[in-house]
């Protein structure tokens, strides 16, 4: 529609899920609802991409989303800020089927050479136990190795052994930081430190590696924190793991923590 309108010469002032600035204001336009059904959705045209570039049409992995939206308010996560803008606009945590999945990786791997798949949703849609079964019986017949995020909510030894069997290579499931007190206060994230190494210990049991994000440079921590965080991780044993710095983007819940406690300044 933005594209018509610019193209027209028509105005775009009333277009839903457009801030237009002009020289006096900042026109706030209300934001559409979210689109429920994402297998109405055509798949990306990758051939827009891919046509000039050898890199992209080689031997390397490529990414699908199962899934829209993240049903979680990591505090620290532009998801959180999300879901305030999209409150009561439809449901947040949006999955495909399925069936509509493995046709759109059919599609990638009759045009280009796909060896692994990397799922790109926050949460992959395979937690839900009755999704990862009709997965796994779709995709037998294909059988490509992939990469998935999942929280340790997710993880139970039902669900780690259909991701195995599906051909789960591997997965991402964060740890953020080693004070199960201080994730609670300050990140919402509501895991104790138990179910985190519990979670991780299910998935590696299946064969699936796992990788561990941390991050570091939270608000009101320390060294000795910091230190905790490692101490988990270590406890925790898994696959790889690796660590960010916390970057306080603006609109973040916890970039006004900081802001109201005079660490930053607005």
């Amino acid at each position: 529609l933005l594209i018509d309108n610019l193209s027209s010469g028509s105005t775009t002032f009333d277009i839903k899920g457009l801030y237009i600035k002009t020289k006096d204001t900042i026109i706030r336009n209300d934001i559409e609802q979210l689109y429920e059904n994402l297998d109405d959705l055509p798949f990306p045209d990758r051939e827009l991409l891919y046509q000039d570039s050898k890199y992209f049409q080689s031997n390397i992995a490529k990414s699908i989303f199962t899934a829209r939206g993240c049903p979680y308010r990591c505090s620290y996560c532009h998801n959180g800020s999300l879901n305030e803008i999209f409150k009561n606009k439809g449901r947040v945590y949006r999955c495909r089927s399925p069936y509509n999945v493995i046709q759109e990786i059919n599609e990638i791997k009759n045009r280009y050479k796909l060896p692994f798949i990397l799922f790109g949703e926050d949460v992959f849609a395979g937690v839900q136990i009755e999704w990862i079964k009709e997965f796994t019986e779709r995709f037998s017949g294909i059988k490509i190795p992939y990469n998935i995020s999942i929280r340790s909510e997710n993880v139970t030894t039902e669900i780690a052994r259909f991701l195995k069997k599906s051909g789960c290579y591997s997965a991402s499931l964060a740890i953020e930081h080693g004070n199960c007190e201080y994730r609670k206060k300050y990140l919402c994230r509501y895991m104790t430190n138990e179910s985190l190494i519990e979670s991780i210990r299910m998935l590696i049991s299946e064969g699936i590696k796992v990788t561990t994000p941390t991050m570091f440079g939270f608000p009101f921590t320390s060294v000795e924190d910091d230190l905790d965080t490692l101490r988990l991780v270590c406890k925790a044993n898994p696959t790889t793991a690796g660590a960010t710095i916390f970057q306080p983007y603006p609109g973040l819940p916890l970039t006004e923590v900081c802001i109201n406690s005079g660490l930053l300044e607005k």
